[in-house]
């Protein structure tokens, strides 16, 4: 058994996003080693409600305030990135202190990891240190970003400033110099590490419960997209993709609400294929797996997304998945998906519509190969498996990777 201190600035048992990831992987790995949990309390009732019905759960949790900026989101303002620094900040004395307790035998910080954003973990001197999973190396093709539209086009350049920004905190150059292993969730983010000289492999940022996965649901004649309406996330391209299909029986189903609505509704009624497609706005977790699960096809052409949910909940039900070759989509779907090449962007829809086209067309193959590949790689417990090597090379326990 390893003795793990764990950094996870969201952690959330009943999230449907990042929060969802550090929960998921403490509370599985405090079944394997013991864990002692630094979070904020946003979900402490829930976490402690969990740990009081889990005793096979070896977990112990500190939870960090974020002081002053904690109720900078109540007015609006535009700080998520501020409020993680400071808490880092303010948390890595206290990773200093518990490290020389002697108790433990490697610091994992696992959410959020961009790798353009420092850990805590700086704060410690010599436990070897986990980062991962890491991600938000991507970057959208200049052709891409020229069909967001000049509303979203703000948040971007902010996205492409913010490393060489970070590059001037100390703590970030602490944070780089100290990684022992890095879990990467992308290839492009792989890349990066290997730029940077740092031990890593590649693993998925995101996994399923397969006991919370539904039963096939009855088939019907329809693809979706599901996510917030976000220009980044693509489904501008999926809709012309779609409108140039010849099966004019097959609908098309958008999942989420968000500030493109309005925006691709008109499209889809420039496109002469608003009958057929539908925004439905949000809907439960429960009613979203069933209707991925009777779909024929998951449309998730994100420009930047270091993992996806859905990407994982959909291959679990035997989806196929249609993704860019950009970040951790087409990573977690292989083989059970088809990534389309992002450049050239001049004929991207053609692209897409065929691999649509073909994938609509296959006799169930992919199917079968996307199922399968979920429960090897993908559900949560095959996902903790990777960080158990880690640290059982990294504390000397075995060979690890």
């Amino acid at each position: 058994m390893v003795d793990i201190l764990m950094i996870a600035y969201s952690c959330e048992p009943y999230s449907s996003s990042e929060g969802a990831v550090g929960w998921e992987l403490a509370s599985r790995i405090a079944r394997r080693h013991h864990v002692t949990l630094l979070t904020r309390p946003k979900a402490r009732a829930d976490i402690e409600e969990l740990r009081s019905a889990n005793p096979d759960m070896d977990l112990e949790v500190e939870y960090h305030e974020l002081g002053v900026l904690r109720r900078a989101k109540q007015f609006g303002l535009p700080v998520s990135n501020l409020r993680y620094l400071v808490w880092n900040h303010r948390l890595a004395s206290r990773v200093e202190q518990l490290e020389r307790t002697g108790r433990f035998d490697v610091v994992h910080h696992t959410t959020w990891v961009r790798h353009w954003m420092p850990s805590a973990a700086a704060g410690a001197r010599a436990l070897p240190f986990v980062w991962g999973p890491v991600g938000a190396a991507e970057r959208t093709p200049l052709g891409l970003l020229r069909t967001m539209g000049w509303r979203a086009l703000g948040g971007e350049m902010m996205r492409l400033l913010g490393p060489g920004v970070l590059r001037l905190d100390p703590m970030m150059r602490r944070t780089l110099n100290r990684v022992d292993f890095a879990v990467a969730s992308s290839r492009d983010t792989g890349r990066l590490l290997d730029r940077k000289g740092i031990n890593h492999t590649l693993g998925p940022s995101v996994g399923f419960d397969p006991a919370v996965i539904p039963r096939a649901a009855p088939p019907n004649n329809e693809i979706v997209s599901v996510g917030r309406l976000l220009a980044w996330k693509g489904f501008h391209l999926g809709l012309q993709a779609f409108a140039r299909l010849e099966d004019r029986d097959l609908r098309y189903a958008i999942i989420g609400e968000g500030p493109e609505l309005s925006r691709w509704e008109l499209l889809a009624r420039r496109l002469g294929v608003a009958d057929r497609v539908e925004f439905t706005g949000r809907l439960s977790r429960e009613a979203t797996l069933l209707r991925i699960g009777g779909s024929r096809l998951l449309v998730h052409p994100s420009f930047h997304d270091s993992g996806g949910f859905v990407v994982v909940e959909a291959m679990a039900q035997g989806v196929p998945v249609l993704t860019l070759d950009i970040g951790g989509p087409s990573f977690l779907s292989e083989p059970g998906g088809w990534a389309v090449p992002s450049r050239p962007t001049g004929n991207i829809t053609d692209r897409l519509t065929e691999a649509m086209a073909g994938l609509l067309a296959e006799d169930g193959a992919r199917s079968e190969m996307a199922q399968r590949h979920a429960a090897e790689s993908l559900a949560w417990e095959r996902i903790v498996d990777v960080y158990d090597r880690i640290y059982q090379r990294l504390a000397g326990d075995g060979d690890g990777l």
